[in-house]
Order: C-alpha cells, then sequence, then structure tokens
C-alpha cells in the first residue's frame, strides 16, 4: 500500500508516511492545487478573500507589492493566471488595499485603499475589468468623513456604496459612510467612542429589515466593543456592548446574518478560555404575530395578501405554507398560523385524500417530510382524528432529519364497517426542539345508500328531477342564496327562488 501511494504521489511521500502514521483518524481525500504565489519580487501580502467575477475569473487585493510596493488589485483565471490590472503609486490614487473589491450592478469594481489620496487618508475607487482606476473619493482624515477604511464596501439595495473607516470623524474613532455612485460621500454616523463604541474595522451588512449591521472592536458600555445596527437615515441603535467576559470581547471582525434572522460572529479575545469566542445574537424581546382577520377564503379562488396578511414584532419575511397562487382542494383543513409563520418541517402533499369508498377501506398513502430548518431536528408524527373518525396508521413514530433532508412515511387508512359521511383529521408533524408543528389534514367519505333527490336546473328544459342511490355522487353545497323577483303579471304573488351551487368531491 504505501509502495503504491509513493509511485502515484511521489511529490507527497512525506505527507502520506505522515498520514499511515497518525492515529487512524479519517481524512477526507481533498487535494489542493496552488494557483498562484505572491513574493518579494511580486505582489505581496494578500489578506481580503478572492471574489467571483461574472466572466468566472477571480478578483483580490494585495496590500503591498505591485510596480510601486502600494498594494494591487489582480485577476486570477481558474487556471491560474495571474495578471495585475492595477498597481497603487502610494500617491493620490491610493495605497495598501487591506480589503477586497466588489463587483457592482454596473459591472465595475469598487474598493478602498487604507492608505494614499489627497490627504494619505485613504481612496474609496472604481476599477474596470480592463483596468482603468477613477479615485471616487479621497478621505480628508478630518471630522467630516473620517480616514483609514480598512473594510471594503457593500453596494445596498438603494444602489449607494456603503461602508466604514477606522479613524476620523467627529472623536477620531471611525464613520459609517454613504458613497453614491457619483462619488458623493455622506458620513451616516461618527462614533463618538463612548456607549455607541469605536474604531469599526469591519464593514457592514445590509439585513433583511433593510438596515445595515456592524461592530465596533472598542468602545460600548465596557470599553470591549459593540454590535450596532444603523438605519439608512443615520439612526445608530446599540444591540449588545461586550463586556470583556465570557462573552468576548474586541470583535474585529463583522456579522453575517443567518437563515434563522439572527446575527453570527466572532470576538478577538475575552471568552471562558481568553481566545474569544463565537457568538449568535437574537431578540430577547418575545416574537408578535399579528394576523388581522383575514378575507374569505372562496373555493377556487387563489390565496393572496387578502388572506395572508400577517405582521410580526420583529424583522424578517414570512413564509406561508400553502404560499400565495395555492388554490385549496375541497376537504378537510386547517389553517394555522403559528405552523405557516414558524414552520420547520414541510410536507408533500398538503393535504391527503383517501377520496370515497365503501365502509371497509383499506388504503395507504405517502406523504413526504423535509426538514427546513437549519439545524437537525427530531419530529414526532402522530395521526389525529376527529369527531371519532378512525386513525390512520403511520409507518413511523419519530423521524431525525439534517438541514435540508426528507423522509417518506405510509400512511395508513384502515376501518370496517364505518357509516356513510365524512371521516377527517390531520397527521400531526411536531419539531421536539422547538415545539413547533405542522399539521397534514386527511379524508376518507362514504357515500349514503338512502336514495336523494337532485333537482337540476335548465334553462331550457326546466327542472328535471333524479333519483340517486347506490352510485350518488357525494357533494358539498358550497354556497346558497336565494333570489327575488316582483309581482306577476297577475299582481297576485311574489316569485321566491334558490340557486344552490355544489362542487363535486374526489
Amino acid at each position: 500500500m504505501k509502495k503504491m501511494l509513493m509511485r502515484l504521489l511521489p511529490e507527497a511521500v512525506s505527507l502520506v508516511i505522515g498520514l499511515l502514521a497518525a492515529s487512524g483518524v479519517a481524512h477526507a481525500q481533498m487535494r489542493l492545487d496552488v494557483l498562484a504565489a505572491f513574493g518579494p519580487a511580486g505582489l505581496q501580502n494578500p489578506q481580503a478573500p478572492l471574489i467571483q467575477g461574472t466572466d468566472g475569473n477571480f478578483y483580490g487585493t494585495t496590500v503591498s507589492g505591485g510596480t510601486f510596493s502600494a498594494g494591487t488589485v489582480f485577476q486570477l483565471t481558474p487556471a491560474g493566471t495571474l495578471t495585475v490590472l492595477y498597481a497603487f503609486t502610494g500617491g493620490t490614487d491610493g495605497a495598501g488595499p487591506v480589503a477586497g473589491v466588489i463587483q457592482a450592478a454596473d459591472g465595475n469594481f469598487y474598493g478602498t485603499t487604507s492608505q494614499g489620496g489627497a490627504a494619505n487618508a485613504g481612496t474609496v475607487f472604481q476599477l474596470t475589468p480592463a483596468g482603468a482606476l477613477t479615485v471616487l473619493y479621497a478621505f480628508t482624515g478630518g471630522s467630516t468623513d473620517g480616514a483609514t477604511p480598512y473594510a471594503g464596501l457593500i453596494q445596498a439595495t438603494d444602489g449607494n456604496f456603503y461602508g466604514t473607516t477606522v479613524n476620523g470623524g467627529a472623536s477620531s474613532v471611525g464613520t459609517v459612510f454613504q458613497l453614491t455612485p457619483a462619488g458623493a460621500v455622506s458620513v451616516l454616523h461618527a462614533f463618538a467612542g463612548g456607549a455607541d463604541g469605536a474604531t469599526p474595522f469591519a464593514g457592514l451588512i445590509q439585513a433583511t429589515d433593510g438596515s445595515f449591521y456592524g461592530t465596533t472592536a472598542n468602545g460600548g458600555a465596557s470599553s470591549a466593543g459593540t454590535v450596532f445596527q444603523l438605519t439608512p437615515a443615520g439612526a445608530v441603535s446599540v444591540l449588545y456592548a461586550f463586556t470583556g467576559e465570557t462573552d468576548g470581547a474586541a470583535p474585529v471582525a463583522g456579522v453575517i446574518q443567518a437563515t434563522d434572522g439572527s446575527f453570527y460572529g466572532v470576538t478577538q479575545s475575552g471568552g471562558a478560555l481568553g481566545g474569544g469566542t463565537a457568538f449568535r445574537l437574537r431578540s430577547a424581546i418575545p416574537t408578535t404575530i399579528t394576523w388581522n382577520p383575514p378575507a374569505p377564503i372562496e373555493y377556487g379562488t387563489a390565496l393572496s395578501a387578502t388572506q395572508l396578511d400577517a405582521t410580526a414584532s420583529v424583522p424578517g419575511t414570512f413564509a406561508y405554507m400553502p404560499p400565495a397562487g395555492t388554490v385549496l382542494q375541497a376537504g378537510a383543513g386547517i389553517l394555522n398560523m403559528a405552523a405557516a409563520v414558524n414552520a420547520t418541517a414541510a410536507a408533500a402533499p398538503t393535504e391527503l385524500s383517501f377520496q370515497v369508498g365503501d365502509g371497509n377501506p383499506n388504503l395507504s398513502r405517502s406523504l413526504t417530510i423535509s426538514n427546513l430548518g437549519s439545524s437537525s431536528t427530531s419530529f414526532q408524527l402522530a395521526a389525529i382524528a376527529r369527531g371519532g373518525a378512525p386513525a390512520p396508521g403511520l409507518s413511523l413514530s419519530a423521524i431525525d432529519l439534517n438541514p435540508g433532508a426528507s423522509a417518506q412515511i405510509a400512511v395508513n387508512f384502515s376501518a370496517s364497517a364505518l357509516g356513510p359521511g365524512q371521516y377527517e383529521g390531520y397527521i400531526l408533524v411536531a419539531d421536539t426542539s422547538t415545539g413547533r408543528e405542522a399539521h397534514v389534514p386527511y379524508w376518507y367519505g362514504v357515500p349514503s345508500n338512502t336514495p336523494a333527490f337532485i333537482t337540476v336546473l335548465n334553462a331550457n328544459q326546466g327542472s328535471v328531477q333524479t333519483q340517486s342511490g347506490q352510485d350518488s355522487v357525494l357533494f358539498r353545497v358550497i354556497k346558497a342564496a336565494f333570489r327575488h323577483f316582483g309581482k306577476n303579471t297577475e299582481g297576485s304573488h311574489k316569485c321566491r327562488t334558490r340557486t344552490t351551487k355544489i362542487v363535486r368531491l374526489p
């Protein structure tokens, strides 16, 4: 075995021997390809992550190196060809791009330099894919705009760019700024260095509520850094001030917003072991969901915002199940607001119809359960009958699912000597970690053997009365209305007719 590995990978003999001498822990079979090497003779000190452009190539920056040893913006093809798109001179065009670049909606690249510019306080630049650089703004380093932007930019939904500076501003401890594509800068907030924080090294994110979120490495109530929210209008709220104890200190990096709506990040120091922490920040205020009385749900009409109009006390997006545009089927059903808003499980199909049959059914249907959450979850399953109806049997009473995973269960409806009528209930899917539930309605019908009369209205032929017995059509009346007419030609009485709309059930 060793000889085979040495013959196939002669350049990795020492690595193979090291793995064979390890304690037997399994390692994924991955291969690392060095696409480019940076060094004293060329580009140096890349500190920011790459981005992939719309052309499929990768783009990044180096803090130093290049023709003038002031940093570069480079392009890297997937095959490993490295091209310097622009080499900073260290003069008015800037120097030391610590952050990477973004590709904006116009196809150009945008970034910052931490030094250089007219006042040697850093710049914001635009770079075309062909390598033409334009300085959109040069920071003055004074009290009006900030200095030393270590972080990169984001392009918000309004088309403008947003970023931070570590220094400068009214208190010389950093700012948050807005930059229009034309190069006009507005300081949205100048940190005071007290409770609101100081020295934002990291950039911003725009969350689902439209506001911006970031961190300061210093300042706050305990001078250990903060996580803050900034509205587009410039109103700052400190969401959390680190104490420097077990919660951590000095969040140099920014935060991200996960699919659960919470914010996640890291601190550089502090924590129980003194080497920093990873944290989650979520609202401590209980969520209040308000659903005004919805518009009537009519058979054959798709669900719309007139029914799905819930509001909540926290930012976020509602995920309705069934979603807008769904035409509900006839049969048993439950409209459960809590399950619709907070669902962690999805079921397909969304309802189980065992259709119409005799009093001795033995029918089976398949039901697929999917985990919509962001963590592994256990789900309890149960069949809940209504009004004395028999409950179906389930092939599983519990399932464990990883995020995005699905499992199929069999639902068997078996009974004997059922009388005429409808038998309904729901399959309960309960998330054991959150207590949230999803309900999947089921329905079965047994027709009556008692003859019934149905009057069919026909404008041309008048009323035709038919008798239905063993083979009668099972139906429900879903709309009834009375129509009134005036006096007849004799003036002796009024005529009152009833129109009934029926729908055939499967």
